[in-house]
């Protein structure tokens, strides 16, 4: 009998356990779904201080240095994309030499043509000395409107 009791126990241990597995694994969809939904959520509150930004509703260092990198980001996408264009304009010419591309007489080669290099742009982003807030103290942009910690107007104590 005890034999049988052994068997039941350890049985019951390993259902527990997988109930166990289960059980976490629920969780941890539940947290990588609401993840998920957090970086949504960050990715939208990023495109909409953005938006402010070039509106000119915000004025902060930070957030100009960043629409300059994405600025710069665009640039080079537009410069893959025109490379992407001429690639699919080539035209195979039956019976010419296959190292000469026929759309352009150039050689044709595995790699594409390399792009001027891009600096990245965060380097080209003037230093604004900061000033400090009359209210908290907190540094501020010279050109902003408002101390983005307490909120004090800035125009009014020029």
């Amino acid at each position: 009998m005890k034999l049988w009791g052994s068997v039941r126990q350890g049985a019951a241990k390993v259902a527990f356990e997988a109930d166990k597995m289960v059980r976490i694994r629920k969780q941890e969809a539940a947290i990588a779904e609401i993840q998920k939904q957090m970086q949504a959520q960050h990715m939208a509150l990023g495109v909409k201080v953005i938006e402010l930004f070039q509106a000119g509703m915000i004025d902060h260092p930070q957030v100009a240095a960043v629409n300059q990198q994405i600025a710069g980001l665009e640039v080079q996408i537009t410069q893959l994309e025109a490379e992407m264009e001429h690639i699919k304009a080539e035209q195979y010419v039956e019976g010419a030499d296959p190292s000469v591309a026929a759309s352009s007489g150039a050689p044709v080669s595995s790699a594409p043509p390399p792009a001027a290099p891009i600096e990245p742009v965060a380097q080209s982003v003037p230093v604004v000395e900061a000033k400090a807030c009359p209210n908290c103290g907190a540094a501020v942009s010279p050109t902003g409107a408002f101390c983005p910690e307490c909120g004090q107007s800035l125009k009014a104590s020029e």
